[in-house]
C-alpha cells in the first residue's frame, strides 16, 4: 500500500536519450486501491491503471485502463465486477477500445442456484453484433417429479426455446414432454 518507485535510464543514444518506469499503489480508502504504471520508452509513453475494490469473491471490482501510443488503440478498457454467490450472483465483464466505444462489448451473468432442479441463469451479450444476445436457463421443480427445464436464446427480437417436463418416478413410471419453439 501507498508506495511509489521509478527507473530513469539515460543515454547517449539516438531516440533512446530517456527511459522511464513509474509505479504507484494507493489505497484511497478500506478495500479500494489505485495502481499505475507509466513507461516512457523510445520517447512514447505507454500507461497502465488499475482501479480495485476487493472485499471478498463475492464483493470485487477490477476497472484496468492502458494507454498506448498507437494509433486507434489509443485506449483499451477493461472492467470486471462480482456481487455475490450463485445463490444470487450478478458478474458483469466490459471490454472497450477506439473501434467498438459507441458499442462497448458487455457480458452479463445472473444467476440465482438453489439447487440443481431450482435454478435460474441468464447470460446477456452486449456488443459483439448489433442485435442483444441473450442466453437464459431455468430449473423448476422439487426433484425429478415435477421438473420444468426451459433454455432460450434471443437474438434481437427473436427468440429461440426449448421447453422440457419431467415427471419421473423410477425408468418404468416417466413422462415427459419436449417443446421447440423458433421464430423460423
Amino acid at each position: 500500500n501507498n508506495l511509489e518507485s521509478s527507473l530513469t535510464i539515460i543515454t547517449p543514444l539516438s531516440n533512446w536519450e530517456k527511459t522511464a518506469l513509474v509505479f504507484t499503489n494507493k489505497e484511497i480508502k478500506a478495500n479500494d486501491w489505485l495502481t499505475k504504471m507509466t513507461l516512457l520508452l523510445n520517447g512514447k509513453t505507454w500507461s497502465k491503471e488499475v482501479t480495485t475494490h476487493f472485499v471478498t469473491l463475492k464483493d470485487m471490482t477490477f476497472g484496468i485502463t492502458i494507454t498506448t501510443p498507437l494509433k486507434n488503440l489509443e485506449t483499451i478498457t477493461l472492467t470486471v465486477s462480482n456481487k455475490g454467490g450463485l445463490d444470487n450472483m450478478v458478474t458483469k465483464v466490459g471490454f472497450t477500445t477506439p473501434k467498438n466505444k459507441d458499442l462497448p462489448i458487455e457480458i452479463e451473468l445472473v444467476t440465482k442456484f438453489v439447487k440443481v432442479t431450482d435454478l435460474e441463469a441468464k447470460l446477456t451479450l452486449k456488443g459483439i453484433t448489433t442485435d442483444l444476445i441473450t442466453l437464459q436457463l431455468s430449473n423448476h421443480g422439487e426433484d425429478l417429479k415435477p421438473l420444468l427445464t426451459i433454455i432460450s436464446i434471443t437474438i434481437g427480437p427473436k427468440v429461440y426455446s426449448l421447453t422440457s417436463t419431467l415427471n419421473f418416478e423410477a425408468i418404468t413410471n416417466m413422462e415427459g414432454s419436449l417443446v421447440v419453439k423458433t421464430p423460423i
